[in-house]
């Protein structure tokens, strides 16, 4: 999904909530109300510190690493000179949490930017835990899913048989299906933004694509569901630098604090709807492995992209 269609989006999507806000309360007087910078200048001189400074990059802040060049849509987004997403709200909320403001910068090589241009990396996998430092706590997942018009809940097998589905042509989902051997008819798209439309129509059953984004585009798709992953899920989260071990139980904690208190699921429906936390109850049980991708993990003694659920194809 390209990052200006994803502007376009979330420009349309801020202009209907405030739509709705406005058209379901009665509208205070303005005159009444504190400026946008009074609002925020009371909110800055509230804010009391729970990190020493020497934990910091630079005291009173909490500088939070974005990859900017790998990032998707809905965790990061660039509009204009500014950015915003669900890594922005969950590093946002994390800042209010330890009473420090925020500000974002970005990185390419997430070791070398903690604790030197950065305090915390967002959206990271524990499996890039070492050179990257240490991944602490979790608020995301990436998978590979399948959406569907209609709710059905986690499908099976035999759900997705016969049926046609909505892929960008050369992706990595289109791959992960290939590794399968599901009997699925492919139709291949430029962006998804056009499978999502032709998902809508009934012009094809399912669109398979990473997990986020689908969910966000899912939210502007009526009657759009998320029906299941086809791999397992890996859990994404906050990395901080290896020797500053302070900083991770201060990050952790707040994290815990967040989604305890229901801040993180408000900024989760926010941007992904009603998807649930992806886990392997998520995960599409029993998905046949290609003969080429079952003899190559029998060859290796490696994993295919089906996962733990994958059963091997039928002779």
């Amino acid at each position: 999904m390209s990052i200006r269609g994803a502007a376009k989006a979330m420009r349309a999507v801020a202009a209907t909530t405030l739509v709705l806000a406005l058209s379901g309360c009665n509208v205070p007087n303005v005159a009444q109300q504190r400026s946008v910078e009074e609002a925020r200048s009371a909110q800055t001189a509230a804010l009391s510190p729970k990190v020493e400074s020497s934990s910091l990059v630079q005291a009173g802040y909490l500088t939070v690493g974005l990859r900017t060049n790998r990032a998707v849509v809905p965790m990061c987004i660039e509009v204009d000179d500014s950015v915003l997403g669900y890594d922005v709200d969950v590093a946002s909320a994390l800042a209010d949490e330890l009473g420090l403001k925020v500000r974002f910068v970005p990185v390419t090589n997430v070791g070398k930017s903690l604790g030197s241009e950065c305090d915390v990396v967002m959206d990271v996998s524990a499996e890039e835990s070492g050179s990257s430092g240490k991944v602490v706590g979790s608020y995301a997942e990436a998978a590979t899913a399948f959406f569907h018009r209609g709710d059905m809940g986690v499908a099976n097998v035999e759900d997705l048989a016969s049926k046609s589905v909505g892929l960008q042509d050369g992706s990595v989902s289109q791959k992960a299906l290939a590794a399968t051997s599901l009997a699925m008819t492919e139709k291949t798209f430029d962006n998804l933004n056009d499978a999502f439309v032709a998902l809508s129509s009934g012009s094809i059953d399912y669109v398979l694509c990473d997990a986020y984004p689908g969910a966000y585009l899912a939210c502007m798709s009526a009657g759009v569901h998320f029906v299941g992953t086809l791999d397992a899920p890996t859990s994404e989260g906050v990395a901080v630098a290896d020797a500053n071990t302070k900083l991770q139980s201060e990050v952790r904690d707040a994290l815990v604090s967040i989604q305890s208190d229901g801040r993180a699921d408000v900024i989760r429906s926010r941007w992904v709807g009603g998807m649930p936390a992806l886990s392997a109850n998520s995960q599409i049980k029993n998905v046949p492995q290609s003969a080429a991708a079952a003899a190559t993990a029998q060859t290796s003694g490696g994993i295919s992209t089906a996962g733990a659920n994958a059963s091997a194809a039928p002779a």
